[in-house]
């Protein structure tokens, strides 16, 4: 007898399929168009953001420095962000609609994901963390324990990245158990025929 249907009434039985991949789709969607936006605006205004920043004339010269040091580092990050993001959400339209190829999409973009975070932690403790030392110790004239604002970008640096990573790691487990995988792309149940008796 088949399956998908209840045995003795010939009535075509629910075939379970996961909610996952459509609640991590439109979390995709929301997630990455989100990102989509900052990582633009970020692109966008990247050059005028220094005019933005409330600085004294002493400061000024200083802040122009350290906006120069780290300004092609941003706009790369805003660049590969916007990217990912658009990548995201086209993702995240087949998840929802259990299309069989988002499975391997989102593996290797949740890897790929992680792969950028980690390159963008060792950038921000190379390049952009001691960009923000310099300037730091030059407005402070070297009392870097009188502006704790140094230390708060750099945890907020730091837990952004954490932040970021959580979601790639919560898809790349989603997608790797059997019972979300088999959602994927399944096939129409039969459709129920009445037997006419002659």
């Amino acid at each position: 007898m088949n399956p998908a249907y209840m045995a003795g009434y010939g009535m075509q039985q629910q075939q379970y399929r996961s909610g996952t991949p459509r609640t991590l789709g439109l979390l995709s969607m929301i997630f990455g168009g989100i990102v989509a936006v900052m990582s633009f605006f970020g692109l966008v205004a990247g050059s005028q953001f220094g005019g933005m920043m409330q600085t004294t004339a002493s400061q000024k010269e200083y802040f122009d420095v350290y906006m120069a040091q780290t300004h092609t580092v941003a706009v790369a990050q805003s660049a590969v962000m916007l990217l990912m993001s658009v990548i995201l959400i086209f993702i995240g339209n087949a998840q929802r609609k259990y299309l069989r190829w988002a499975v391997g999409a989102t593996v290797k973009w949740s890897l790929a994901g992680l792969v950028y975070l980690v390159l963008n932690a060792i950038v921000q403790f190379v390049v952009v963390m001691p960009a923000l030392d310099r300037f730091i110790a030059s407005i402070s004239h070297g009392g870097l324990e009188s502006l704790p604002m140094g230390g708060i970008m750099k945890f907020s640096a730091l837990i952004g990245i954490a932040m970021y990573a959580a979601y790639p790691l919560v898809m790349l487990s989603a997608f790797r158990k059997p019972h979300n995988i088999a959602s994927m792309d399944q096939p129409a149940l039969p459709t129920a025929t009445a037997t006419v008796r002659a």
